[in-house]
């Protein structure tokens, strides 16, 4: 008898400690059905230089480095961890690839499906990234047919995101965010979630440091070829013409990913916002 009451009373206290537990990760708000659905088999790829392994031993992205000092892993400075990845460009390097611009970037597998998740953090450094009349690209997304339909770019000094559709519509006419001056000696995070299409179903969203800064419905992709392709890294085509007000870019990136259609915000975040 007494051996049954004390079997009892070790079930209620069992039960009301799990409870208690499931209360406190309820009320803290670090764990939530939709969080335990997204697992890391969401992500695709991500690089964080933590290995200190530089991307030509990599299987999940393909350099377009013409110069030695176009890339390398560096200590500082750092979004989270201990290393990040500094990209270099220079005025006068020699051409990445046989199309295009001076470049040094990385460009990422082929696309399996039409919707996905990006994010990166991002450091201009002010001694290094001056304020220069044209324009270049730190992310875009290519589909191998003329200028990218979607991309990241500085502006004369801005932050701008371009979107496009048709490469029978002048480019000044497609759609521009601007994000505001460059932010220059600190760290940001960026997360894009893309449905890349040609009709009215195609959606561009865009988070900086957690804030949402675009919404953008419609057609985002050229009608023919195939789905983009994610790049980034320094583009600058117009070195290849002529010389520009600058002769010098450098900018680092940190804690990279591509994840599938069932990632959301808080799985591309990485919560560390400086």
């Amino acid at each position: 008898m007494i051996s049954c009451f004390t079997n009892i009373c070790l079930l209620l206290l069992n039960f009301q400690f799990t409870i208690l537990l499931f209360n406190s990760f309820s009320f803290n708000g670090k764990l939530n059905e939709k969080d335990l659905l997204i697992s890391q088999d969401s992500l695709i790829l991500g690089e964080n230089f933590e290995n200190d392994i530089s991307w030509e031993k990599k299987s999940n992205a393909y350099p377009q480095f013409a110069e030695e000092h176009a890339f390398e892993v560096v200590d500082f400075p750092v979004f989270s961890g201990n290393k990040s990845g500094k990209f270099e460009l220079r005025y006068g390097d020699k051409m990445a690839t046989k199309n295009g611009g001076p470049r040094a970037e990385v460009l990422f597998p082929k696309q399996s499906h039409f919707e996905r998740w990006y994010s990166f953090a991002v450091f201009f450094p002010s001694l290094e990234w001056g304020k220069d009349q044209d324009d270049e690209l730190i992310s875009q997304w290519h589909s191998g047919k003329g200028t990218p339909t979607l991309a990241l770019r500085v502006i004369s000094g801005n932050l701008k995101l371009r979107i496009g559709y048709d490469s029978q519509i002048p480019s000044s006419k497609w759609n521009y965010y601007d994000f505001g001056s460059l932010p220059k000696d600190r760290w940001d995070e960026f997360v894009f979630h893309v449905i890349h299409s040609i009709g009215k179903d195609g959606l561009v969203e865009v988070w900086r440091n957690g804030e949402k800064l675009v919404t953008h419905n419609g057609p985002n992709m050229y009608r023919e070829g195939n789905l983009p392709r994610w790049k980034i890294g320094i583009y600058k085509s117009s070195w290849s013409k002529r010389k520009t007000d600058v002769d010098l870019r450098v900018v680092y990136f940190d804690n990279i990913k591509l994840a599938d259609e069932n990632a959301d915000l808080n799985f591309m975040m990485s919560n560390e916002i400086q």
